[in-house]
């Protein structure tokens, strides 16, 4: 070998050594997140989910995860980065619910391969992000170099915040880590179990109607029923039957946790059944209270079921693609992450909400929008709209998400008690 030689054998070498353990890394990041995903959706899979629902997103990113092993040993980085930044993405909302999980002090099998396909998933998102700047070997491009990072940069950032970020988003709504089941309201509050129709046990708790009148209280994304308590409260002292519950996969319930409410609609239609079976409810006597998530769950279930006489709907944003505005960045934006989660979930979004809130007239409706999240009075102004004469809009813009009975408790008490006294009760209002 001549001495011309020598140092491009040199340069090699540190190259070609990263090359081998590059491929040797993504090889087990993916068999590491393929071992957690085939445990959660087939081993381990959640009470009162139907393992077969599972298999679409087992076969999906087994196959994806086999192709980017595949395609890192024949093709350039720069091609297999997308890929692998899409895989981590995933992983990345997965796994990082695990995790999670483990760090709020509650630990269960699913978390033991959950958090190393949650790591996994960051180095996949690394390769992918070292694999987009790297070129091969050519003298002639030395004064574009620069010129090239930049657009490199630029698209890489682009391809994070309009792919990578709304696919880890989606991925976490369909895998909200289970938190603890907390207490009832107060102790008035009796605990129940519901029977959704497609097979979770949901666990509730009801506190007696004193006035004749029920209202269910749907929960934000979470899911439980923590940041529904207050309200609870409120509906309570008032002498309203509340029904308080955890939806699917959250707290004490079965079932697989979604954080858009795309699979709460046969909660709320148990609820309701069971309000329609209280012998202190007077017939017809039910409302719905909804915050967040639960406020457009609570207008999906009105549309279609005429037992509910009333909606409190409070945070409505969107559901899904249909809710949202035609521009494009937020449509480009949102697409992956509802892709996502209805690739992993197996379900979709419901109907646009300006439909539903159409289907509930003339049934009234009350809704509260907040200013802290910037589409929210966009959104409900256009719900308002659509509903026509029977639906009031009360704009908080100074007030953050759902918060409104805790910054104005006793306006929050004057309207919402009001719209529930006047559909549930006529003139008698509610007594305590």
């Amino acid at each position: 070998m001549s001495s011309t030689d020598a140092p491009a054998d040199d340069a090699a070498g540190p190259r070609a050594r990263w090359r081998r353990w590059e491929l040797r890394l993504i090889a087990v990041a993916c068999a590491l997140a393929v071992v957690h995903v085939v445990d959660e959706r087939l081993v381990r899979t959640p009470e009162g989910v139907d393992r077969g629902t599972g298999l679409l997103p087992v076969v999906a990113l087994v196959t994806g995860a086999a192709l980017a092993v595949l395609a890192a040993h024949v093709v350039r980085p720069v091609v297999v980065a997308p890929l692998l930044g899409a895989l981590g993405g995933v992983f990345v909302g997965d796994g990082g619910a695990h995790i999670a999980h483990l760090t709020g002090g509650e630990v269960d099998g699913l978390d033991v391969t959950g958090a190393p396909a949650g790591a996994s998933g960051v180095v996949l998102l690394l390769l992918a992000a070292v694999g987009a700047f790297r070129r091969a070997r050519n003298t002639n491009r030395t004064r574009w170099r620069w010129a090239d990072r930049v657009v490199t940069l630029v698209v890489v950032v682009a391809v994070a915040a309009y792919l990578l970020v709304p696919v880890v988003i989606g991925t976490v709504q369909v895998h909200l880590p289970r938190r603890p089941v907390a207490s009832p309201p107060t102790a008035e509050f009796l605990a129940v179990t519901l029977h959704a129709e497609d097979g979770p046990a949901l666990q509730a708790w009801y506190r007696p109607s004193r006035n004749g009148a029920a209202v269910m209280v749907l929960n934000s994304a979470r899911g439980d029923h923590r940041g529904s308590t207050d309200h609870a409260r409120l509906l309570a002292d008032a002498g309203y039957g509340v029904l308080i519950y955890d939806a699917r996969g959250t707290g004490g319930s079965e079932g697989a946790p979604n954080g858009w409410g795309w699979t709460w609609l046969p909660d709320v239609e148990a609820g309701v059944d069971f309000l329609a079976g209280r012998r202190e409810v007077v017939a017809g006597n039910i409302g719905l209270l909804g915050l967040s998530t639960g406020a457009d769950v609570a207008l999906e279930a009105a549309a279609v079921d005429a037992r509910v006489r009333v909606v409190v709907a409070d945070g409505a944003t969107a559901q899904g693609l249909a809710d949202l505005s035609s521009g494009w960045s937020s449509v480009v934006s949102a697409w992956p992450m509802y892709a996502t989660a209805e690739l992993l979930s197996g379900r979709g979004a419901a109907p646009p909400l300006a439909d539903a809130i159409r289907a509930i007239g003339p049934r009234p409706v009350l809704l509260v929008a907040a200013g802290s999240i910037p589409q929210e009075i966009p959104f409900n102004r256009r719900y308002a709209a659509a509903g026509g004469d029977t639906v009031e809009l009360w704009e908080l813009p100074d007030v953050h998400h759902t918060s409104g009975l805790s910054s104005r408790p006793e306006e929050y008490a004057d309207r919402v008690l009001g719209q529930l006294d006047e559909a549930l009760l006529g003139s008698s209002g509610s007594s305590g």
